[in-house]
């Protein structure tokens, strides 16, 4: 278990939970975040502006942190490396629309 800051539901303020953590899946690694960045696009995932994932969701997908596990397959990192990554979900396709007709995004 871990804690992590949730987002229950639109438009309410996040919970500090205790969360459970699958282990790392072939190809994955598990990394322990030393510092996250919440930015705009995570708040508008809070507030509803943006509806997806929907929630309960963890926020934040800039981070910084240390490899703690491996799955199998991966070579490319070991357990102690220092990382930083942005994950970027796939919600241009659903912005786009929105963005080419004039509404914001």
């Amino acid at each position: 278990m871990t804690k992590a800051a949730v987002v229950v539901a639109h438009n309410e303020p996040v919970e500090i939970r205790e969360v459970e953590l699958a282990g790392p899946k072939a190809g994955d690694i598990r990394i322990a975040v030393r510092a996250s960045g919440v930015c705009h696009s995570d708040l508008s995932v809070q507030n509803g502006t943006v509806p997806f994932p929907p929630p309960p969701l963890v926020p934040g997908h800039e981070c910084a942190g240390e490899v703690v596990e491996v799955g199998d397959g991966v070579s490319r990192f070991k357990v102690g490396d220092h990382v930083v990554y942005t994950v970027q979900p796939p919600v241009w396709p659903l912005l786009l629309p929105r963005a080419r007709s004039g509404l914001s995004v």
